[in-house]
């Protein structure tokens, strides 16, 4: 499917992720807004749901978790240290205690991806 090769509407996402490898996930009316990485996770934003992507799984699988924005109660943001730029995001699902915790690192404007967030879930 090469509607999702690297096609994304932003232009913040930098990726060498070849969303092709996935593709075979996405129903019809699916489209991928948004791509970041670190070194070891791929964050989707598509405009169904938050695909994060575990790309350090031994055996060159994938670990793929989906998160519909409907399941989001909460959201927040930590600093990690001095710069500002080093942001966790952690998302509280429904029904779940513990919040999933995004590291999206330096080149990620963490503020633009709590906005995109805040678009989908609010």
């Amino acid at each position: 499917m090469g509607l999702f090769s690297n096609t994304v509407k932003d232009s913040q996402t930098k990726t060498s992720f070849d969303i092709d490898t996935i593709s075979n996930i996405f129903i019809d009316t699916e489209e991928v807004g948004h791509v970041f990485e670190n070194n070891d996770f791929v964050y989707l934003f598509t405009n169904k749901r938050l695909i994060i992507i575990d790309d350090n799984v031994e055996d060159k699988n994938l670990g793929l978790l989906s998160i519909p924005y409907r399941n989001i109660k909460k959201f927040s943001k930590a600093n990690l240290g001095f710069n500002d730029l080093e942001l966790e995001i952690y998302i509280w699902l429904l029904n779940e205690e513990k919040p999933i915790k995004l590291l999206l690192g330096k080149k990620v404007d963490t503020n633009y991806v709590y906005r995109i967030l805040s678009e989908h879930s609010l």
